[in-house]
């Protein structure tokens, strides 16, 4: 998942010199951001409109530019933004084109949870899974494998491995609705099924 499909690509870029009161009118009321930049759009900043307690002053914007070290490609992994997001503790990042090194956006929080909603398919009705396996290979294959026996549809699949432990936790959510069928499929297999919970989802 690359930081190019999850920014915010429609923030206002603002020149140095611009006062406070203009630039935060040309800011979404839902996202009152603005990237500062110099004559040659150079980046200068992230002003958060959020933090300015007086939105309608004549002062330069630039005195409330957060001038973060931190920053993100296009084409760089979300995981990496969220990992300098948590480094950074700030809400906004902004994101570079690598050819012009120029700003073209910001990636923030809100848009990792928009990420993780999609990529857990919390958003979808359906079933969701949690194993307990050997951190060998193979074990996947086998869920997958009764899954497709039993034309069922792999919504989402998430795994992690705790450190110096020899488990690894698998999360699958799937598009059916039968808990009782779905658990049945998994008694008389030697699949460690932790848990299993029917989740409503956005779209009911």
């Amino acid at each position: 998942m690359l930081v190019k499909n999850w920014m915010k690509k429609d923030v206002p870029f603002v020149k140095i010199g611009t006062n406070v009161k203009k630039a935060f009118e040309m800011t979404d009321p839902l996202l009152p951001v603005a990237i500062l930049i110099d004559e040659d759009e150079n980046f200068l900043g992230i002003i958060d409109f959020n933090k300015v307690s007086h939105k309608f002053s004549k002062e330069d914007v630039s005195k409330y530019a957060i001038c973060t070290d931190y920053y993100v490609y296009l084409d760089d992994h979300i995981e990496h933004a969220a990992i300098l997001l948590e480094e950074s503790k700030e809400s906004f990042l902004p994101v570079f084109d690598e050819k012009t090194n120029k700003p073209v956006g910001i990636i923030s929080v809100y848009d990792m949870l928009d990420a993780l909603v999609h990529l857990t398919a919390f958003e979808e009705k359906g079933i969701e899974l949690i194993f307990s396996l050997k951190d060998i290979p193979g074990q996947l294959k086998r869920i997958v494998d009764l899954m497709y026996e039993n034309d069922i549809n792999i919504l989402s699949v998430l795994t992690y491995r705790k450190a110096n432990e020899d488990q690894r936790k698998l999360f699958i959510k799937v598009n059916a609705i039968d808990l009782k069928k779905v658990k049945k499929i998994f008694e008389n297999s030697e699949l460690s099924l932790e848990s299993i919970s029917f989740e409503e989802g956005l779209w009911g």
